[in-house]
């Protein structure tokens, strides 16, 4: 489809495709051109879905990163309390440790008729 208008710009005058009135006129000349006019518009509207859909992908992509980062930080700082809590479990179950607190609590070694043993049977 060749339609070309001869367009005056000062003085001198050259033949050019008014793309803008083609795309936007509502009377058809040809009747290939709705078809040419339908192909454009869809390929316009499929290439802002596109457009789209990359910047959508491309800010979850960045989204997750700062997630996992934050993650990360998040497991290693529980990791840093899990071996803490270790530490002190592994402290406070020592044998002296427990016998000292036992003492300052009033405790003392149970004397022989103090214990008595039951034998359950089922």
């Amino acid at each position: 489809m060749n339609l070309k208008r001869t367009i005056l710009v000062g003085s001198t005058g050259h033949e050019s495709a008014d793309l803008w009135e083609l795309v936007t006129r509502t009377v058809v000349l040809d009747p290939g051109e709705k078809g040419l006019r339908r192909k454009l518009y869809m390929g316009l509207f499929l290439s802002g879905l596109f457009m789209v859909g990359h910047i959508w992908v491309s800010t979850q992509v960045v989204n997750l990163g700062y997630e996992s980062e934050a993650l990360g930080r998040i497991i290693q700082r529980l990791d840093q309390e899990r071996a803490e809590l270790v530490r002190a479990t592994a402290h406070e179950s020592n044998a002296l440790s427990l016998a000292g607190r036992a003492r300052k609590l009033g405790m003392q070694k149970a004397a022989a008729g103090q214990i008595h043993r039951v034998d359950a049977q089922p």
